[in-house]
């Protein structure tokens, strides 16, 4: 069930691990569904790697490791919208990713302030 206005994500457990020779980055070790308000929204496939959330510099000091599961969450899911919209496997538009993965880290208890910097930092371009 969902409230009015409200986007509700559910992930399978993320498995991940390190990509060897690049440090910030992760690579899914399990095929992850992604469940927004009750349906199956996408399949993040095994193999798929990611930078994870890109704090900008200047608040890396003060918040969460990038890795966090409610940074997370909305990170990988962006990242792989923008590899299939890039590979031309989905029909959804840049704006409309962008607003997916913000809903994804309103739901997970990411902050209004800093789901606007996130989404300001890495918005993509229509």
């Amino acid at each position: 069930m969902t409230t009015a206005g409200v986007m509700l994500f559910r992930f399978d457990p993320i498995q991940w691990e390190p990509v060897p020779n690049r440090k910030a980055r992760r690579r899914m070790a399990a095929d992850c569904r992604v469940w927004l308000n009750g349906q199956l929204l996408t399949t993040i496939r095994k193999g798929f790697d990611s930078d994870g959330m890109s704090f900008p510099w200047g608040v890396r000091l003060t918040w969460d490791d990038p890795w966090h599961d409610r940074y997370a969450f909305g990170a990988w899911l962006h990242d792989w919208l923008l590899d299939l919209l890039a590979r031309e496997m989905t029909s959804l538009k840049k704006w409309q990713i962008d607003w997916l993965a913000e809903g994804c880290w309103r739901s997970f208890g990411v902050s209004a302030l800093e789901t606007w910097i996130f989404t300001n930092a890495v918005r993509t371009r229509r």
